[in-house]
């Protein structure tokens, strides 16, 4: 039975609640704050959208094969990320595949790991030969930056923050950025050319560079080298 019902009361929207809420002197600043939040993350959401969209349209319009090392090794990748994001929610891999319907690895493996594995790979091998024909690389003090900022990342891990002083990870942080740099390249290449307007143009390929990139990304999928390998991941 219900003994009490607490009527809850909701401070008022004033100029005090303001203050309250941050470095506000009305309520009407507390608004256009909320407001420039809600469009900018609108506007980084489209954008973010629009990224995903280039990519898939160019990897769709390239013919890319993809190598079964990478694939292995993708794959690999693949569930190492998911049993670390199954262990925050308290899950096993067995939970895991009960809802999703799958009965064991096997069936994971054609449901869902060999098209994300081959997805990644791809996208990984075009935009590696993309930025070689946009001829995008990544400076030193861009690097050095990004060494920094993952170091503060662990600055209570000795262990972790030590491992960004090694040859290997800074090679594959120099292709993250690198990869980075190419996708924000085809962003503002396929951008309408009233750069004021904030909603970009729909998604498509259009530069002759990046169909360039297109017709010789096959080669480069059945020669892969380690620097492939690493952008593909």
């Amino acid at each position: 039975t219900v003994k009490k019902v607490n009527q809850i009361e909701l401070p008022e929207l004033n100029d005090e609640f303001a203050a309250k809420a941050g470095p506000y002197t009305s309520m009407n600043d507390l608004r256009q704050d909320i407001e420039a939040e809600i469009t900018a993350q609108q506007e980084r959401q489209a954008t973010d959208q629009l990224k995903d969209d280039l990519v898939k349209q160019l990897v769709e319009s390239s013919d890319v094969a993809v190598p079964e090392v990478l694939r292995q090794d993708q794959i690999r990748s693949l569930e190492q990320d998911l049993v670390q994001n199954l262990r925050y929610r308290g899950m096993t891999l067995e939970q895991y595949y009960e809802s999703r319907g799958l009965a064991d690895r096997d069936a994971w493996l054609k449901a869902e790991a060999n098209e994300a594995a081959d997805a990644r790979i791809k996208a990984g091998l075009v935009l590696a030969e993309l930025s070689k024909e946009l001829a995008i690389e990544a400076t030193a003090d861009e690097l050095a930056s990004h060494i920094n900022a993952y170091k503060q990342q662990y600055a209570n891990n000795a262990e972790m923050a030590k491992r960004f002083d090694q040859p290997e990870a800074q090679r594959e942080i120099a292709n993250r950025l690198i990869t980075e740099k190419t996708v924000d390249k085809l962003v503002e290449l396929n951008l309408p050319e009233d750069k004021s307007k904030t909603k970009p143009a729909k998604s498509t390929i259009a530069t002759d560079k990046a169909n360039k990139s297109s017709e010789t990304s096959k080669s480069a999928a059945k020669k892969p080298n380690a620097k492939s390998k690493k952008a593909a991941k």
